[in-house]
């Protein structure tokens, strides 16, 4: 249309539905001129306004005068302490149609402890790394998309990035990361940044030896 959304009076925006990295945000602000606001919410839930975060962008106030949060261990659903990552649980409190009482989001966080420096007493979760049911473990690792992501987004002139990851049953994991420049790159539009995909296979074990007597 002609117009540079930066002469636009647009100060802030209010971003949430899915996770996205702090690369990410920095692009959004620098691109637009604004300060990108992380919101989260569940359908389930809610919806949009479980938790949001402040101008200060240091974790998400989670509204406990509606929601209780526990951050709970993925496999044994005990809680975790402040600062450790772990599976994020919610139970209505106020919610009278379909309320939910410790609900499984699958979605990865922490607590950030202490009180922010807006003033609000709130307590403060981390924006969201990731879910239990999309990591890889990749030779022993738990690996994300949202840490490829990451990863991808830290390279100037890359646009936000399209991913896809197949597992098959032959013990192969593959991953394939396509990535565009942006439109204010340098560079051609239809070029596409390479080198970030791998494949990997356990080593069989070795063979035991044969012994006659």
């Amino acid at each position: 249309m002609g117009v540079d959304v930066r002469d636009l009076p647009l100060r802030a925006g209010v971003f949430g539905a899915e996770p996205w990295s702090d690369n990410m945000r920095k692009q959004i602000e620098e691109l637009m001129g604004i300060a990108a606001i992380d919101i989260y919410g569940l359908s389930e839930v809610l919806g949009p306004g479980v938790a949001s975060e402040c101008v200060h962008q240091n974790g998400l106030h989670v509204n406990e005068d509606h929601f209780m949060i526990e951050i709970v261990d993925p496999q044994t659903l005990k809680p975790v302490p402040d600062e450790q990552q772990g599976e994020v649980v919610f139970t209505t409190l106020t919610k009278e149609g379909s309320p939910v009482i410790r609900y499984r989001t699958r979605d990865i966080s922490r607590m950030i402890p202490g009180v922010c420096a807006c003033g609000r007493t709130f307590r403060r979760m981390e924006r969201v790394s990731g879910r239990t049911d999309d990591m890889l473990i990749i030779r022993g690792v738990n690996v994300f998309p949202s840490q490829i992501e990451q990863v991808l987004a830290g390279i100037p002139g890359v646009a936000p990035t399209t991913r896809s990851c197949s597992r098959s049953a032959a013990a192969w994991t593959t991953w394939k990361s396509t990535s565009r420049w942006a439109p204010t790159s340098p560079s051609t539009r239809s070029r596409r940044l390479s080198g970030f995909g791998r494949r990997w296979r356990p080593r069989s074990p070795p063979r035991s030896r044969s012994t006659s007597t």
